[in-house]
């Protein structure tokens, strides 16, 4: 048999349970869906200890098979045996269709009559050690969590979860290479690369959380975990037996598959789901039973190097495939110190441990181990261990019970953990580790991708009457113009749509799309779905349905009456009616603005509507009707009640359009049109006094002849003006501009150094240009453009040059207006010039006392330091008597009476490399007769 450990802890027997679901809470994000009959009731192994622990010893199953001790792979610290099917691995039992992803309170409800786990707080922890000072373990002070920020658990969450390009979390056909097959001809499928890499993603953020090593190589494919994942889709467990194979499933097939030869289990997840899942076990606080938390450490232990996993079916399975890792922590919680996603634990089934360093922390007396947890919003706390059953602790484990005041399914709010009883490994003083556990959502942060997005409304249910396809036009200008956008993360937003709706007859529905770019910056739009959203809509000839009608009192009114809407409902249940007034674009489309919602509108008359026949219609009261109410109307009514969860709405069999007429008079001329500006004749209502305004066409301008007011140039237009005859109104016209094609190479005129690192370059100025810019080179190499100027600058002063480098210079004119731009040829010789510290500044002076000749001179902008040079009489030979960084040498042990000549020169060093200097030249010669 595979040895998976070379370090066996005994236990004492691994009993076979039966574990309720109650207590099971799971995110649909992370699980899939399949019906069936009736699901087998999960099993799950349980070690326990003793401190006389004997060699493991197996109960036969429910299925009476026998297990075998010799492939059984004990974790370190012997707490938990990881052969198991995890509670967190078992799909909810019954119909799992329409599983809703947001878990309800209910799924985490306790059992009537249990007592909170929170005590008043007045617990306190024995002491182990009555001397000796303790030695505290904060992870607050530990470099793995100590700067660690909510964006950097935001920033690795979203990773994982995005780990693997073409993996979507809810999509099986991108899980799979080759797919699986639980029905004949079986296959155990080919995972893509993308869904290794998006499992051990997962499974790496869960140790970054902690505080581990990451895993040192990433999941690939194993024939044989595909096939023992497959084979457990029809008896799930470990170990199964022969007689659940299913007849037309091949030997070979079956017995490559059966063995065990893996780690951990897991039915109904997504394959990155699993891990989560995994992670959720240990305790049961509806039952208040343990269960393993094997699962969890077979993906955080600290050893753990090398984890492959398989899918196949509904099935994932692990496998632990080595232990190189080393812990460097003190210890390693789950869940973890510091932010914690609160999605990602789940309450009901999720025991809290800890894992020890070993190394550095021990545990002397397992009886003496206390943890303690305390709600810090709440201020209430109880304790942990062995001896009230509220704690499992071995060597390297402490295993402890859950708090149980969380709501709606998940913790809110931060946790402190206090674990006493322990010993520092090193000092052999008491020690003591604690941290906190801040719980959030990160649901709104989560860098994720659109799942889908769609209208509250299911469907628009159309009578046949209506279904032309001018109809269906004028349907699709009153459906909503926002949709709601649900992410693979959970986050929901709402977003508007593009455009108008777009009519999809041969699918029968309405598309629309929305910008990515107004999605929120965490949220990506990879799978296109914003580029098409549909909302579907049905033709029924029910005869119940060719009631829906909207009527008006009137369709003929005249302005100020009064008028009355009718909108009749066959469902009269429900209690929403809305009324819009259509308007053509002219295209075959029309556009739509709401009027009248019987949710919100005034004019709604709801005793009227109550009183109606059948209590059926809803009526609206329009009490003076106005000219911009005349128009085209289109009704719909709401099937908000649903028992299947969606919205239909139910549009009336025909639209309504509304005349609103005035009796006007003959009108008369209210202002005379001119040679611009339009006249009107205004008519005025015999019954209302409204009146109505009639533009008199404008007469005209006589215009002139066109004559130049400026001429066109390269650069501007050119403008010509023309007047009218019959008035001073004038107007005027562009001349375009000339054309222009080439410019004149400028003419360069010098290059000069003008200080220790700057050179001035000139050069003539050049017709028509806009600009000029100025080229640098230096020996071999490459003209480099340095700066452009304006036009009206003939000169520019290099201030980056370096002293004692020879640098070459050329200047290119440019001409740029408009779309136009036209650069002229360049010199390729150019003008050069060095860059050169000043000679030092006339005034140098000189004096002699006593032996010693003192010179002072001053500064040279730039200088790194200055060079004295001596020759004693008129024809000695002149010798380097000091190097300085100062501008003054005393010169001393003269002879009397020799005359000492003198001269200066200041130098710059360019260079870190040695012996990289530049002189500037000698200062005029200073001689003394020494005294």
């Amino acid at each position: 048999m595979r040895n998976y450990r070379k370090r066996f802890l005994s236990i004492l027997m691994v009993a076979v349970l039966t574990v309720p679901q109650a207590g099971l809470s799971v995110s649909a994000a992370d699980m899939v869906f399949e019906e069936r009959e009736d699901a087998a009731e999960q099993e799950i192994f349980v070690s326990e200890e003793t401190e006389d622990a004997a060699p493991a010893v197996f109960e036969e199953t429910e299925t009476g098979q026998e297990q075998s001790d010799s492939s059984v792979d004990i974790m370190d610290g012997d707490l938990s045996e990881e052969f198991t099917e995890g509670s967190t691995g078992e799909m909810p039992e019954g119909d799992t269709e329409g599983f809703d992803s947001d878990r309800s309170e209910s799924d985490f409800t306790e059992p009537d009559g249990e007592e909170p786990l929170f005590g008043d707080g007045s617990e306190s922890p024995e002491e182990l050690f009555s001397s000796g000072q303790e030695v505290i373990y904060d992870a607050a002070q530990l470099e793995t969590f100590k700067n660690r920020t909510f964006q950097d658990v935001v920033n690795h969450y979203s990773n994982a979860r995005l780990a693997g390009e073409s993996y979507l979390n809810r999509n099986r056909d991108s899980w799979y290479q080759v797919p699986s097959s639980t029905s004949a001809p079986y296959a155990a499928g080919v995972l893509t690369e993308d869904t290794h890499k998006a499992m051990t993603a997962m499974a790496d953020f869960y140790r970054w959380l902690v505080g581990v090593q990451p895993l040192k190589n990433a999941s690939h494919h194993s024939d044989s975990l595909q096939a023992q994942a497959l084979v457990r889709n029809f008896e799930f467990n470990h170990y199964i037996s022969s007689t659940s194979k299913p007849s037309d499933m091949s030997d070979d097939l079956w017995n490559y598959g059966a063995p065990c030869r893996h780690n951990i289990l897991a039915r109904g997840y997504t394959p990155q789901g699993a891990i989560t899942g995994w992670m959720n076990e240990g305790y049961s606080l509806s039952g208040k039973t343990w269960d393993t938390v094997g699962h969890r450490f077979a993906l955080i232990g600290s050893s753990v190097s090398d984890l492959q996993f398989g899918y196949s079916g509904y099935i994932a399975i692990g496998d632990e495939a080595s232990f190189e890792n080393k812990m460097t922590e003190p210890f390693a919680a789950f869940p973890a110190p510091g932010y914690m996603p609160n999605t990602l634990v789940y309450p009901g089934s999720s025991s809290w441990t800890v894992e020890l360093n070993t190394s550095v922390i021990s545990v002397p007396d397992r009886a003496q181990v206390t943890v303690k947890v305390t709600n810090l919003s709440t201020g209430k706390s109880y304790s942990c261990t062995s001896a009230n059953n509220l704690a499992q602790v071995s060597g390297s484990y402490i295993n402890f019970v859950q708090p149980s005041d969380y709501s709606s399914g998940c913790y809110t709010g931060s946790y402190r953990v206090e674990i006493t009883g322990l010993q520092d490994a090193s000092s052999k003083a008491p020690a003591k580790i604690q941290y906190t556990t801040e719980f959030t959502d990160v649901t709104n942060y989560l860098a994720s991708y659109v799942e889908s997005a769609a209208s509250e409304i299911e469907e628009y249910v159309i009578y046949k009457t209506m279904s032309d396809k001018e109809s269906l036009q004028k349907i699709a200008a009153i459906l909503p113009q926002k949709v709601q956008v649900t992410a693979e993360s959970g986050m929901k937003v709402s977003l508007p749509v593009t455009g108008a709706w777009k009519l999809d007859e041969a699918n029968r529905c309405f598309v629309n799309s929305a910008d990515a770019k107004n999605l929120p910056g965490n949220l990506t739009d990879k799978n296109h779905i914003l580029d098409r959203i549909t909302i579907a809509y049905s033709i029924s000839d029910d005869y119940y349905d060719s009631f829906n009608s909207l009527n008006l009192s009137s369709n003929s009114i005249q302005e100020g009456e009064f008028l009355r809407f009718f909108v009749y409902r066959t469902l009269v249940s429900t209690d929403t009616s809305q009324i819009f007034k259509l308007t053509s674009n002219g295209n075959g489309t029309y556009s739509a603005v709401k009027k009248y919602d019987s949710a919100v509108s005034p004019e709604f008359d709801a005793k009227a509507s109550e009183e109606s026949t059948y209590s059926a219609y809803h009526i609206y009261n329009k009490s003076s009707v106005k000219q911009e109410d005349a128009g085209e109307y289109i009704s719909v009514y709401f099937d908000s009640d649903d028992s299947w969860g969606g919205t239909e709405v139910y549009v009336s069999t025909s639209t309504q359009t509304l005349k609103v007429s005035h009796a006007y008079d003959s009108g008369k001329t209210t202002k005379p049109a001119t040679c611009t500006q339009t006249g009107i004749k205004t008519y005025t209502c015999t019954q209302c006094g409204a009146s109505r305004e009639e533009k008199i066409a404008a007469t005209g301008h006589s215009w002139g002849s066109w004559t130049t007011v400026t001429a066109a140039t390269y650069t501007k237009e050119g403008s010509q003006k023309r007047v009218c005859r019959n008035c001073p109104e004038s107007e005027t016209k562009a001349i375009p501009k000339k054309k222009l094609t080439s410019l004149n190479m400028p003419k360069l005129g010098s290059a000069k150094a003008v200080a220790y690192n700057k050179i001035k370059v000139t050069w003539g100025k050049v017709p028509y240009a806009t600009g000029y810019t100025i080229l640098r080179k230096t020996s071999g190499k490459k003209w480099t453009a340095l700066k452009s100027v304006s036009s009206g600058t003939t000169s520019y002063t290099d201030a980056k040059a370096v002293t004692g480098t020879k640098y070459t210079y050329t200047v290119r004119a440019y001409f740029k207006s408009g779309t136009t731009s036209i650069q002229s040829k360049y010199n390729t010789k150019g003008v050069s010039a060095t860059a050169k510290l000043s000679k030092v500044p006339a005034g140098t002076l000189i004096t002699s006392s006593r032996h010693r000749n003192k010179l002072t001179w001053k500064k040279v902008a730039g200088a790194t330091g200055y060079q004295v040079y001596c020759k004693a009489g008129k024809n000695g030979k002149y010798v380097k008597v000091k190097t300085t960084g100062g501008t003054s040498f005393t010169h001393t042990n003269r002879k009397k009476g020799t005359v000492y000549y003198y001269k200066v020169r200041a130098y710059r060093k360019v260079s870190s490399k040695p012996n990289k200097y530049v002189y500037g030249s000698f200062s005029s010669v200073k001689s003394i007769k020494s005294k």
